[in-house]
């Protein structure tokens, strides 16, 4: 596990849920002073590389060869929100509405029912189901349009 991981996420999370609970309870921090340590086999932080514009290209070219919108699209969209397309494969067209005059935004409830159950929908933190700017590119006016018979999931 990644050292960011254990620090940032699953260590700061236990140590708010505990300081929230002792306040709430009004108990005394039983881990003043206390100092954390970890492991030393923790992986090092990965320094992220952006794609190029030549690999971006080729991406779209080959989702354009695919012949759907969704493959020629969802890439670059999620270039120009910084999304994982693990999640944008989730948004449905409740997921897209106007928060100001002419400002949409997209924006995960977190879950959303498929085939009558509800399931969460995979994000990897919490920053991920904050709204973004959807940018006029047509995912608008696509989301009113009824999805045809042969393109709905069996």
């Amino acid at each position: 596990m990644a050292y960011k991981t254990l620090v940032e996420g699953y260590v700061s999370i236990v140590k708010r849920v505990i300081r929230w609970e002792m306040t709430k309870l009004e108990f005394s921090d039983p881990f003043a002073g206390v100092r954390l340590f970890y492991p030393g086999t923790a992986a090092p932080p990965k320094p992220a590389q952006p794609l190029s514009a030549e690999r971006i290209s080729a991406i779209f070219r080959e989702g354009v060869a695919g012949g759907m919108l969704d493959e020629a699209m969802l890439p670059l969209l999620g270039q120009l929100t910084g999304r994982r397309l693990g999640l944008l494969v989730h948004f449905t067209g409740n997921d897209l509405r106007e928060k100001y005059p002419g400002v949409w935004v997209a924006q995960t409830e977190g879950i959303v029912l498929l085939d009558g159950v509800w399931t969460r929908v995979p994000y990897k933190t919490q920053a991920s189901t904050t709204f973004f700017v959807l940018h006029e590119i047509g995912f608008v006016e696509r989301r009113r349009l009824p999805v045809p018979a042969a393109d709905r999931p069996a």
